[in-house]
């Protein structure tokens, strides 16, 4: 089975100077950038803020070497059975290994093709997907107070190109983050509003659901919001707050879930199947 990553060499840097240069990191590919489709009549899509597989009480795992298996087959059960064509995943832990296996091949092993950022403390966001992921690239957001990037891939599914991104967007560490938040959410919206097939998955970390707005405003759809009403995702054990969604553009939300598994992450699970929209091809 082969395999995409993403290693990014990067030091440390402080709010307002984060980079968004594509020199600031290394990418390795295993296999020439050719074309190769993938069909499908709808495409199922998930995101999960995974909580590093530790509830989110961590930067690091806390599963025990002792437990790590039966673990890793809770969490690839509860994917295995959404049976998603692409997966957005943040908060990501790389160094969780079972047996010496790493994660990305024992709990994603359906999924040939991946792409995963570096982790910064609560940072790493990353894409597994059945589709070929082609054109791979890391930004860093232009004003972050944490190390704050999106992971960007092109998917060639029934003969449109498809854009697919993964991100965690800052919370409220003072004022700065929601500043900064308010300008991430901006930057998305200029970047991919000039394509006719978005998909992003996020953490948005939105204290207001009328931070989504810009998004509508520019043509995007929300699957967890707008008509079908808000879906709360945080914290697992007791939902509160509507922080993590998939944003569409170009396609036509057929029905979308919560799933819930207080035991493996605190934040929710976000599902939907999209058709893409007969007015946009």
């Amino acid at each position: 089975m082969r395999y995409l990553s993403i290693l990014l060499l990067i030091f440390p840097i402080v709010f307002t100077a984060c980079s968004n240069s594509m020199d600031d990191f290394l990418e390795e590919m295993s296999e020439p950038d050719s074309p190769q489709m993938y069909y499908t009549d709808t495409l199922t899509i998930a995101h999960w803020n995974i909580g590093h597989f530790a509830l989110g009480k961590s930067n690091n795992t806390a599963i025990s070497s002792e437990d790590s298996e039966s673990m890793s087959f809770r969490y690839k059960s509860l994917l295995d059975s959404i049976d998603a064509d692409i997966i957005g995943i943040c908060e990501y832990n790389p160094s969780f290994s079972v047996n010496g296996e790493k994660t990305s091949s024992y709990i994603f092993g359906t999924y040939p093709y991946n792409c995963i950022g570096s982790k910064y403390s609560y940072n790493c966001n990353a894409i597994f997907s059945r589709a070929k992921l082609h054109n791979n690239k890391v930004v860093f957001f232009e004003k972050c107070v944490q190390q704050r990037y999106y992971v960007v891939s092109k998917l060639i599914i029934n003969n449109n190109e498809v854009l697919f991104v993964e991100t965690h967007l800052d919370f409220n560490q003072g004022e700065e983050g929601s500043v900064c938040r308010y300008d991430q959410i901006h930057q998305l919206v200029k970047e991919f509003c000039k394509y006719t097939f978005v998909i992003i998955c996020a953490d948005y970390n939105v204290s207001d659901i009328n931070e989504f707005q810009p998004f509508v405003d520019a043509g995007f759809s929300l699957v967890n919001g707008e008509g079908r009403g808000f879906n709360y995702t945080y914290p697992a054990d007791n939902p509160l707050r509507a922080i993590d969604n998939i944003i569409v553009k170009g396609f036509d939300i057929i029905n979308s879930e919560v799933i819930t598994d207080k035991q493996l992450s605190d934040h929710c699970l976000v599902n939907c199947r999209i058709l893409f929209n007969n007015n946009s091809q």
